[in-house]
């Protein structure tokens, strides 16, 4: 009786296991749907993916718990280790600062980076210029530097003198 019950129970669990997961997707017959087709995790599997993905997000990864973990000391340290492999690593690499930019998919970092720079600095000239754009020029600029400049006129008026001489006695200017 023992020997019967256990092959019964491991045929049931066998099949019931079976059903669960297979067939994965429905079978049909002269146009009917055979019964228990699919099984009922593939044809759940979306509500199964949900369901999973909530439970993982609320009760596993919580941002607290993300938060904590990032902060500790262990996950500092490890940090440090990596950075310190990756200096290692990058100051014995005979290729330039383009070849580096370029191997982690960054093309034309030097034009990249003068467009940044270029609009950075447009930004913040229309800035400072909205800001002061009703302020004499005397009152934008410190003392010291209004006294430095004074000094300069006469050698500045000088260059620009000698710049407009020779221009004007070029062809061009002559032209002109």
């Amino acid at each position: 009786m023992i020997a019967v019950g256990a092959l019964i129970g491991a045929v049931t669990n066998h099949f019931a296991i079976k059903m669960l997961f297979r067939p994965y997707k429905a079978i049909y017959i002269f146009g009917k749907r055979v019964p228990f087709t699919p099984g009922l995790i593939p044809k759940r599997r979306d509500e199964l993916a949900r369901q999973m993905g909530q439970m993982v997000t609320g009760h596993l990864l919580t941002t607290e718990g993300i938060k904590k973990r990032l902060a500790s000391d262990a996950v500092k340290s490890q940090a440090v280790q990596v950075g310190e492999r990756l200096l290692a690593h990058l100051s014995q690499s005979t290729a330039t600062v383009e070849e580096a930019l370029e191997s982690i998919g960054i093309s034309n970092p030097a034009q990249k980076a003068d467009q940044a720079v270029s609009r950075w600095a447009d930004e913040k000239l229309s800035a400072f210029l909205e800001a002061y754009e009703n302020e004499p020029l005397k009152e934008l600029i410190p003392l010291e530097a209004q006294e430095k400049l004074k000094e300069k006129i006469p050698m500045v008026s000088g260059y620009i003198l000698s710049r407009a001489v020779s221009y004007f006695e070029s062809d061009e200017g002559k032209e002109r």
